[in-house]
């Protein structure tokens, strides 16, 4: 009898952790929802232009490991992809590929990997593969509707409708709902918002919400 109940005791326990921990990650979100301002400004010295490129590449080091993502634009022959540190070192060889292909050659190099930090990964380049487009870099971030870019397999932009929910205001950090998932792969995705760069996609929360830097906490883009 006794082990009964202390097995049931466990198992409410484990049930009212589970509940605890279910409750704590939904509130989390909601406060820094209810929190947030309708706008933020920038608060760091920013170039005033980069270039989009919105290239799907893959980086890869010298034992073969690879990591996909976005190159998400280009500052004074400096490229910023992907949004988060990876595993592949410095020296780690950039390649521009297609988005559903894993095929890679030398003609597609794009660059050599040159720093590897929390925020994105650099890589000096080699060379450019089609004209890209100068874009301005917002100063001020607001709630509401903006786009992700992309491309398709013909190398054509397209835009994605999202909205921005929330910005986690000291740590650079914005939150977005887009109508389609965000898939492996997406990392550096370039946000637009009034024909500006706002940031760069880089992760999604427990619920599928996505997850930007605002641009001018990037250190590529701070003069």
């Amino acid at each position: 009898m006794k082990r009964r109940t202390k097995a049931f005791l466990t198992i409410l326990i484990i049930l009212f952790c589970i509940a605890l921990y279910c409750y704590f990650r939904a509130t989390v979100y909601d406060r820094i929802v209810k929190a947030s301002p309708e706008k933020i400004n920038c608060t760091n010295r920013t170039v005033e232009s980069v270039t989009l490129m919105t290239e799907y590449v893959s980086v890869i080091s010298k034992d073969g490991t690879g990591t996909r993502g976005v190159a998400s634009f280009e500052n004074n022959g400096k490229i910023y992809l992907f949004g988060h540190s990876i595993k592949e070192p410095v020296g780690s060889l950039a390649f521009k590929v297609e988005e559903f292909s894993n095929e890679i050659t030398a003609n597609d190099l794009m660059g050599e990997v040159i720093l590897n930090e929390k925020n994105g990964v650099i890589v000096e380049q080699y060379q450019a593969f089609r004209e890209y487009t100068m874009i301005p870099i917002a100063k001020t971030a607001y709630l509401g509707k903006a786009y992700a870019v992309g491309r398709d397999n013909e190398g054509n932009i397209c835009k994605y409708p999202i909205t921005i929910e929330a910005f986690k205001e000291g740590s650079g950090v914005f939150f977005y709902n887009i109508n389609m998932p965000l898939s492996n792969g997406v990392s550096g995705t370039p946000i637009i918002q009034n024909d500006e760069l706002i940031g760069v996609h880089y992760g999604t929360t427990k619920n599928g919400k996505g997850i930007g830097w605002i641009i001018w906490h990037l250190d590529i883009v701070l003069s």
